[in-house]
């Protein structure tokens, strides 16, 4: 309900309608089935990234070849981070494609940035860890090679 009631401004004597609105509280409804899926998503976003490291670890375990098993999981690691890379920011436009009016396109890519901003961090974060490993191992390798032509020519 408004009621509605007359008062004067401070600056002279003109008079202002002034109303007065009742504001209700609405809590949202959720989408049917996604109480369900919700901790679902969470439990996943917890155990894969650690069954991902496990298997990893599991693989470099039982390889016959360490360094290469290494390499291979660090170039697979940097791989996979640049695909999620890709996929954000292919994300990222098809998101903003879809959008009706092209005036809230600024608003709406901002938007997608703050909440894909750790998603994109990760992303590069498992590039740099890969190619770094992976160099790492290709020195050792190098290092070893050298190493073992200087000890055979003595």
């Amino acid at each position: 309900m408004q009621s509605e009631r007359w008062r004067t401004r401070p600056e002279g004597p003109c008079l202002v309608k002034s109303t007065a609105v009742r504001q209700t509280e609405r809590r949202p409804v959720p989408a049917p089935g996604t109480t369900r899926r919700a901790p679902v998503l969470e439990l996943a976003a917890s155990w894969l990234p650690l069954a991902a490291a496990a298997f990893a670890v599991t693989g470099i375990a039982v390889a016959a070849c360490r360094r290469r098993a290494v390499t291979a999981t660090a170039l697979g690691t940097a791989l996979g981070g640049a695909f999620l890379a890709l996929a954000v920011g292919i994300g990222r436009r098809l998101t903003l494609a879809d959008l009706p009016e092209k005036a809230h396109r600024p608003a709406a890519g901002a938007v997608y940035d703050a909440l894909t901003a750790t998603l994109r961090t990760v992303s590069w974060l498992l590039v740099a860890v890969g190619l770094t490993a992976a160099l790492a191992c290709h020195c050792v390798r190098v290092a070893k090679t050298l190493l073992n032509r200087g000890i055979d020519q003595t």
